[in-house]
């Protein structure tokens, strides 16, 4: 339509028409890469590239990114210098972020969105857990249980994706050795976390092997 109507469009049309189609576009992209991690999860080819990684700039870079998809988006990042290093995939765990976030805007508010960390010395074995809460309307107790399922797709707010979000997210955590969990309350709001060990090399700084 734009091809053939050029002319027809004022610079203002053109381009607020343009970013609806990269939006789309982009939208496409992300259903086809999500298509893509189920497989590889599912045949068990899932490759972990292992790196120093810092939690407060992935949070960081992925709230600036989804705020070009949801302007209204306004969330808070509380996580300190004084967090251990962690030794994960900061691509993969970008990807969990970016999913439990943009979950949080599409079912819950994209307003009030509080992004945390802490580290837990548990005795099984010292681990960061990472949280991401939102202040909408929560989760039934009969859909919770459901929402780390393949292809569930809550029934309220904006179902434009495939629903495999969340579980893609709690396999990427797992295969890091980590949980994922949610809680919720109806009325006050929902909870997504999730756990990465802490490994030795981490502890002390060092890559495995160096």
């Amino acid at each position: 339509m734009m091809l053939g109507h050029w002319s027809d469009f004022s610079d203002d049309d053109k381009v607020r028409m343009l970013q609806g189609v990269l939006h789309d576009a982009e939208r496409v992209g992300r259903m086809i890469d999500e298509l893509l991690d189920v497989s590889r999860l599912e045949s068990g080819q899932l490759a972990l590239h292992r790196r120093h990684t810092d939690l407060a700039t992935l949070a960081a870079r992925v709230v600036n990114n989804l705020k070009l998809s949801y302007p209204d988006l306004e969330a808070t990042v509380d996580i300190g210098p004084q967090l251990p290093t962690i030794i994960a995939d900061p691509f993969k765990l970008e990807q969990v972020f970016a999913n439990i976030v943009e979950n949080a805007c599409k079912y819950g508010s994209p307003v009030g969105i509080h992004i945390a960390a802490s580290h837990n010395p548990a005795p099984g074995g010292a681990e960061v857990e990472i949280s991401v809460s939102d202040k909408g309307e929560g989760i039934t107790a009969g859909d919770l249980p459901h929402v780390t399922e393949k292809f569930y797709r809550g029934a309220e707010g904006k179902s434009s994706g495939l629903g495999l979000g969340l579980w893609i997210s709690k396999e990427i955590v797992e295969a890091h050795g980590g949980e994922l969990v949610a809680t919720s309350l109806v009325g006050t709001g929902t909870t997504v976390s999730f756990t990465i060990p802490l490994h030795e090399d981490a502890r002390t700084g060092k890559l495995a092997g160096t």
